[in-house]
Parts: C-alpha cells; sequence; structure tokens
C-alpha cells in the first residue's frame, strides 16, 4: 500500500513513519476477501466479499477522486453508505 501525494510538514512525517511501522502488522499471507463484479440495486457494481464476515461492500466511481460505497450487512437491515476520496496526507 503506497501513500501517495507530496508530503510535507512535521504531522505528514509522523504519519508516514507511523504506517511504515504498522504495514508488517497489518499484511497477511492469507487471502480475507475477494473483488468481484455483482449487481446490487439494478447495476453492476464491484464488491468486496469477505471469508469470515457477513458483509459485502460495494463500490461505484462518483468522479475521478471519489468512490460511493455501501456496506450490506446480513446482520443490520439498512446499508452503510460512505465515499473513499483519493487524496494525500497533509
Amino acid at each position: 500500500m503506497a501513500l501517495g501525494g507530496q508530503q510535507s510538514g512535521p504531522a505528514s512525517r509522523i504519519a508516514v513513519s507511523f504506517f511504515q511501522l504498522i504495514m508488517p502488522v497489518l499484511r497477511t499471507s492469507k487471502s480475507r476477501a475477494r473483488l468481484r463484479m455483482t449487481e446490487y440495486r439494478g447495476k453492476v457494481s464491484a464488491t468486496m466479499i469477505y471469508d469470515q464476515l457477513p458483509i459485502n461492500d460495494v463500490f461505484r466511481k462518483l468522479d475521478e477522486d471519489t468512490v460511493l460505497g455501501v456496506m450490506d450487512n446480513k446482520i443490520v437491515n439498512d446499508p452503510f453508505f460512505f465515499t473513499l476520496t483519493r487524496g494525500c496526507l497533509e
């Protein structure tokens, strides 16, 4: 996982150092999810299907830097909407 954008200032250096420190802990040699194209509410969308969780995260591109996400959980009736935005740490 690479951090994009220009980094500057003490806060950015701390954030980069923190991510470099924790990345080995977050890595795994085993697959925990897979990405598939599925139909969600009538449209084909990229979907993250987790192996051990009753959750599917559905993604749709809004623009060049933003993706809309919907967490579809088998346990909770209402979906959880979120956005992912490309950017840099500042």
